[in-house]
């Protein structure tokens, strides 16, 4: 600017001093001086909107600070400078500029052509944040709701297989049990749920089936091999989806005879996915 006839030339500090603000702040020039500001997601140490050399710009945990801020229905996650809203399951974003994360219907959205989320047979019924599938007579989705509901033939454990099973001992007793399993979960408003426990049925699958190959009870005949091992095979197709993680991972942790017991159900699976 000019004074009287003095010609006075303006300095840019910012542009002078690259960097006298520091870290994650601007630097806006001043006449005559300069003053700095954090940027947006950080704050002054002490506070202040703006501040000269002493300042010092620090991350704001916009997850803490700011309550409810991704809203009710999504996980806040801070990062330096900024944070992320993710929808909580069930959720999503209306669109990519909504900041708000909006119930799914399932149902709708997620169901596929000709079959639906719950499958051919089943009805999907959405609810807030979730869906569940409700399963007509004679199907079932195993006690786990988000599951598309399968058939259950429960004759397969009677007649001629469980003819065929005499000579094996206790094995024609399991299979009545296995179809009193059945009958439960394709038919809870009949036949109620007071049925044999999974771990139990499969624990004596497996030992009675081990016990019958072992002493060779099928004799020399391929058909009664043949006949058992399909037996076992929808035994187990049954009693599978009903084990919970814990339940599919039991005896593991533990030694002598139950860890031997575990390693030969476990071979015997194999053999019988492999044949």
């Amino acid at each position: 600017m000019i004074t009287g006839m003095c010609l006075v030339t303006e300095e840019d500090e910012c542009e002078q001093n690259v960097g006298i603000c520091g870290n994650h702040a601007m630097c806006i020039n001043t006449p005559g001086s300069f003053c700095c500001k954090c940027m947006p997601g950080y704050k002054e140490l002490k506070n202040r909107p703006e501040f000269t050399y002493d300042g010092q710009c620090l991350d704001i945990n916009e997850c803490l600070e700011i309550g409810h801020i991704c809203g009710p229905n999504a996980d806040c996650s801070n990062s330096i400078g900024n944070y992320t809203c993710t929808c909580l399951s069930g959720y999503a974003k209306q669109d990519a500029m909504s900041p708000s994360c909006i119930d799914i219907d399932e149902c709708v959205d997620g169901a596929k052509p000709n079959e639906g989320v719950c499958g051919i047979n089943g009805t999907c019924i959405n609810s807030i944040g979730g869906f569940w599938c409700e399963c007509p007579t004679g199907f079932t989705n195993y006690g786990n709701e988000r599951t598309p509901c399968s058939e259950l033939k429960c004759d397969q454990f009677e007649g001629p297989v469980a003819a065929s099973s005499q000579p094996h001992g206790g094995l024609a007793e399991i299979l009545s049990q296995l179809k009193s399993s059945c009958l439960a979960l394709a038919r809870p408003d009949q036949y109620g749920n007071k049925t044999t426990g999974p771990t139990v049925l499969l624990n004596s699958l497996f030992d009675l089936t081990a016990d019958v190959l072992s002493s060779n009870n099928t004799g020399d005949s391929v058909v009664a091999m043949s006949s058992l091992l399909s037996t076992v095979e929808d035994s187990i197709k049954l009693i599978g989806p009903q084990l919970t993680e814990d339940q599919t991972s039991m005896n593991t942790s533990q030694t002598g005879d139950c860890t031997a017991r575990t390693h030969r159900h476990h071979n015997y699976v194999l053999f019988i996915i492999d044949h």
